[in-house]
């Protein structure tokens, strides 16, 4: 917190010297890259700012696209198993609900308030900055730190595919499996790291696996519906001081784009929203969770004071929203400890996987008050 916090500071000097963020051009909403208060000969940014109003549903959305499509469109417009205009709302839950697991897989994201006269403004806001220089109201937002250095899992597998013993005939997993617009931009503007000798040992595959199975946990508690092949980041390392073959490549991974989970009812339409992760190579995504995980977890995810104090801090992470509603908050914690309940029954199996976690019944968990 302390990172995000002096993060923060960084860009607000950056931004009272002058230094504009930047709007992503891709995308379903306004999205912008915002930089630290010093010039770098490369660009470099700090964090990515989605404030509300812009997302999708929002009023001051800058995509005349999705104008379009929420407007003639209507009906398929969304996702009816979500809280519209919540995305930055999820995006802060999903950080929280990493550092509660002890993950550690998603870049902190924290609800902020920023204000831009680059940002998506009325026209009287606008015309009042550029003839009275009055500064434009600061927008509230989800603002996630930047991680320098990690490229796009599908390009990652590209460059580098997955080697196993077994038949490589499994189906490539470079597919896209729902809307992940903005990640592909985000993820091109990432720094690319020097990794011409990496190759895939023993201890990498299994290293990489370690890494995999946090954000399959992570999705699965929070619903994401959204998890693409796009929206998550590998960063191969090459550690001093190790033999190679014996942890001399290690591989770190980072779970983006948390706006459309947190669902108040499980998916019912005609749409499933899976798991991209799930098309990856049967000899990846069919291993079963480690011990190293599942000794982890278990006790923190049969803990009552646990629990307690998760739903307290996913409670103040949503009432930043003035839109907040207690009903539809334990509705999505309903769905939340549903998940939570099949994930603790496929832990206590040592040879639950994955694909067989995502195979077990929609559950729902309702408090007895």
């Amino acid at each position: 917190h302390a990172d995000f916090l002096s993060t923060m500071a960084k860009v607000t000097d950056a931004m009272q010297q002058g230094r504009v963020p930047s709007r992503v051009a891709q995308g379903s909403s306004g999205s912008y890259f915002c930089p630290g208060p010093e010039p770098q000969p490369i660009r470099q940014y700090e964090i990515i700012f989605k404030p509300k109003d812009e997302e999708p549903y929002g009023l001051r959305n800058p995509k005349w696209t999705k104008w379009l499509h929420r407007n003639l469109c209507p009906c398929f417009f969304g996702r009816g198993c979500l809280i519209p205009n919540q995305g930055y709302i999820s995006e802060a839950a999903a950080s929280y609900m990493d550092v509660r697991l002890g993950l550690g897989i998603v870049p902190r994201t924290e609800v902020v308030r920023l204000s831009s006269p680059v940002f998506h403004y009325p026209r009287k806001v606008r015309n009042r900055f550029v003839k009275h220089g009055e500064a434009p109201p600061p927008k509230i937002g989800s603002a996630q730190l930047f991680v320098p250095g990690y490229i796009p899992a599908v390009e990652f597998f590209r460059q580098y595919p997955w080697v196993a013993e077994e038949s490589q005939d499994d189906v490539e997993g470079e597919e896209d499996h729902g809307d992940a617009e903005e990640v592909d931009v985000e993820s091109q503007l990432l720094p690319k790291p020097i990794i011409d000798t990496f190759c895939w040992t023993d201890w990498t595959r299994k290293q990489f696996f370690e890494e995999l199975e946090k954000m399959v946990v992570l999705d699965y508690i929070i619903r994401n519906t959204d998890r693409g092949l796009d929206n998550w980041l590998i960063k191969p390392c090459k550690e001093p001081g190790h033999q190679e073959g014996k942890g001399g490549w290690h591989v770190h991974l980072a779970a983006i784009d948390h706006g459309l989970a947190l669902p108040y009812k499980h998916p019912d339409a005609w749409r499933s929203y899976p798991y991209g992760w799930l098309f990856l190579k049967g000899s990846i995504i069919s291993q079963a969770f480690t011990q190293g995980l599942r000794s982890r977890l278990l006790p923190l995810l049969t803990s009552p004071a646990w629990w307690e104090g998760t739903v307290n801090g996913l409670r103040r992470v949503c009432r930043e929203d003035e839109d907040y509603s207690e009903e539809w908050f334990m509705r999505q914690v309903a769905v939340l400890k549903g998940q939570a309940w099949n994930l603790v029954e496929g832990l206590r199996d040592p040879e639950e996987t994955p694909v067989s976690l995502c195979r077990r019944v929609a559950v729902v968990v309702w408090e007895d008050v």
